[in-house]
């Protein structure tokens, strides 16, 4: 019996152990290459080895481009492990602020000639004899482990990175961006806060905006900045560093143009004030084309995001001249410490600027005057915020088409200018033209400045004709203007995109290629319906071509009799165009009962009646105007149609006098 139950506990444990097919074996190290650059400057060759497999230990990795080989034996790799393999401790170190793991040509037993060339070559890894992975660069086809054409040779300071998948094919490296030594691999964020926001806009708000976002500040300031040429700001961030306030500028080494004096005595004044003061760039490399950012991060507990540069155009002291631009600012701190580490990220690639002025530099430009007249005071909103992060060239591109993407019914773009892409059709447009197909109403504002003009295809005049020309073509609701002049701007230089009058973007992002894929760029996508109105409203101010507004002259207040016709005049209204429409309210209830420049009506009853006239020119742009009349039910009173009167009983008599007379006169002659 004891032998019997013995068997089947035997039986029974063979029973609940999986059958031989049904074994899982420990997964083994499944080396990846993931990162690849092949060229020496900046810095220095390297490619990293990732682990996609499980923790293991490998007797022997072997790395080769055919003409040499790197061997290592008895390496352990962790799961999802990275390992940096450099060609120089050194220049590695220069540019991405850490060691490499391991280094070529010390830690490996080397053979042959193992140095990736610049224009065509390939990299093999082999695990313990068998091919792990491998990448092709170059034209033609690739080789072994490789499926179809090689991997297209990338330029200077470019690098190859792996996307997370494995075709092994060309396809598994194929980005919509370009990725550069030194660039930041920021993922785009979501936050949602219950508080207070401001929006605003360059003329009319955002100096006002930017000196309260001044005044709140207790501990530190960070500004990134394309530009620095506002003194007026620059004063006010020298008095904060006065105070005690840690004061950090990052701003352009090589703008346009160079770094000009005025911008040196911006600079210059915070830095003599004891705050410091950064150039982008170190010993001559940048990650970025340009440090185009506008943002600033006050107590790492609110940010300031804004399509202008420092300047006087961008925070006029005066808003009777400046350029349109758009800006936020978010009083959030989880916002404010994303962008922190964005801030410190760049900061790494820093050079020091050292003033160029003495001490003794108090220089404030005198306010400039201009024509603009102010419309929109910054909107103070508290209520719930939903953000999005853009970042160029991280996440801009993927995050503007899904903005565009996502429209349902309206497209509002203004933009500073729209340039076609190097290396393929622009394609925010692209997806602009494809809503409009699918009934999106898009209406698209461009800058009108002569620089942004050109008679070679490639200006905003240029742009807008096409788009025209599509939309006229196609039979699709898209419009594109260049800004009217009438608006008195100093030019339209504002990134800013509007879908739905509920989400705005409000960034440093222009529409050309180098702005989206090679530039640091800062912008915040906003949801929020006053914020979108806000912006809405500002948007199709800028739309009309005409603003001024026509005065409506509904005439002088008329006496009348009941049933009496009476002809309502609106010949002294004005327009400095054209009048294209006049309306008669008579009884003033919301309800038109007459259109034209003259209107007759007859009133059945007595009393006092207010008539409105409401004019509009053919921009959209109105007024109305009001003419009261009083209507009695006896008074022998004649109403010519200008509005006078004359006395009926003396009318009579005249005409009874002028008889009499001309009877005397024929018997008496």
């Amino acid at each position: 019996m004891k032998r019997l139950i013995a068997i089947l506990l035997v039986l029974l444990f063979i029973a609940s152990q999986p059958v031989i097919g049904d074994i899982v074996e420990e997964k083994e190290p499944e080396i990846k290459i993931t990162e690849v650059y092949y060229k020496s400057q900046p810095g220095c060759e390297y490619f990293v080895l990732s682990n996609w497999g499980k923790e293991g230990q490998i007797d022997e990795l072997l790395i080769t481009d055919i003409e040499g080989e790197l061997v290592i034996e008895d390496i352990r790799f962790k799961e999802g492990e990275e390992i940096v393999i450099a060609a120089d401790k050194n220049d590695y170190e220069d540019i991405w602020y850490e060691e490499p793991d391991l280094l070529k040509y010390e830690d490996f037993e080397t053979s042959g000639n193992f140095r990736l060339a610049n224009q065509e070559d390939e990299l093999l890894v082999y695990v313990d004899g068998d091919l792990s992975d491998a990448f092709y660069y170059g034209d033609g086809e690739g080789g072994k482990g490789w499926v179809g054409e090689r991997s297209p040779t990338l330029g200077h300071g470019s690098y190859a990175k792996r996307r997370d998948q494995d075709t092994n094919s060309a396809e598994d490296w194929n980005w919509s961006r370009d990725w550069k030594v030194g660039h930041s691999d920021f993922s785009s964020e979501s936050f949602s806060y219950y508080g207070n926001m401001t929006a605003f806009t360059s003329p009319d708000g955002s100096y006002e905006a930017v000196k309260e976002f001044f005044s709140g500040i207790e501990e530190s300031l960070k500004v990134s900045i394309y530009e620095f040429r506002n003194l007026h700001l620059a004063e006010s961030m020298a008095e904060m560093s006065d105070d005690g306030i840690d004061v950090k500028v990052f701003a352009e080494a090589v703008p346009v143009g160079g770094l000009s004096e005025e911008v040196k005595k911006c600079l210059s004044k915070i830095e003599n004030s004891g705050g410091d003061v950064y150039l982008m760039g170190k010993e001559d490399f940048s990650p970025y084309r340009f440090l185009h950012s506008k943002i600033m991060i006050a107590d790492s507990e609110s940010v300031l995001i804004s399509s202008e540069n420092f300047g006087y155009n961008g925070y006029p002291t005066n808003p009777t001249y400046g350029n349109r631009g758009w800006g936020a600012v978010l009083e959030d701190k989880e916002i404010a410490d994303y962008y922190t580490q964005v801030f410190w990220s760049d900061m790494k690639f820093s050079s020091r600027f050292f003033s160029t002025y003495g001490d003794d530099l108090d220089i404030i430009e005198e306010d400039r005057l201009g024509t603009y007249s102010k419309e929109f005071e910054p909107l103070k909103l508290e209520d719930y915020i939903y953000v999005e992060t853009v970042l160029s060239p991280d996440t801009s591109k993927d995050s503007i088409l899904e903005m565009i993407d996502s429209s349902e019914d309206s497209i509002y773009l203004q933009q500073f200018y729209i340039r076609y892409w190097e290396q393929e059709e622009n394609p925010f447009i692209n997806n602009i033209i494809e809503r409009a197909k699918d009934g999106v109403e898009v209406k698209i504002i461009l800058d009108s400045m002569w620089y942004n003009l050109g008679d070679n295809g490639v200006g905003n005049d240029d742009i807008v004709q096409e788009l025209n020309n599509i939309s006229e073509e196609k039979n699709i609701d898209l419009e594109a203007k260049l800004i009217s002049d009438e608006h008195r701007f100093s030019k339209v230089h504002n990134k800013g995109l509007i879908v739905d009058e509920e989400k705005v973007l409000v960034s440093s992002i222009n529409w050309n290629s180098n702005s989206v894929l090679q530039n640091r760029e800062v912008g915040v996508i906003i949801y929020n319906n006053d914020i979108g109105e806000y912006f809405s409203e500002i948007f199709l101010s800028d739309w009309r071509d005409d603003i001024v507004d026509p005065i409506a002259d509904a005439g002088r207040d008329i006496e009348t009799n009941i049933d009496s016709v009476v002809e309502l005049r609106a010949d002294n209204s004005w327009d400095d165009n054209n009048i294209s429409r006049y309306r008669w309210d008579v009884n003033k209830d919301g309800h038109y009962e007459g259109e034209g420049k003259r209107f007759s009506t007859i009133f059945t009853e007595s009393g006092t009646y207010e008539v409105l006239l409401y004019v509009e020119d053919e921009c959209g742009n109105w007024d109305t105007d009001t003419v009261t009349i009083i209507v009695e039910e006896e008074k022998s009173t004649w109403i010519d149609t200008d509005g006078s009167e004359t006395n009926l009983p003396y009318l009579s008599f005249l005409i009874l006098f002028t008889v009499i007379g001309v009877m005397i006169y024929r018997k008496y002659g």
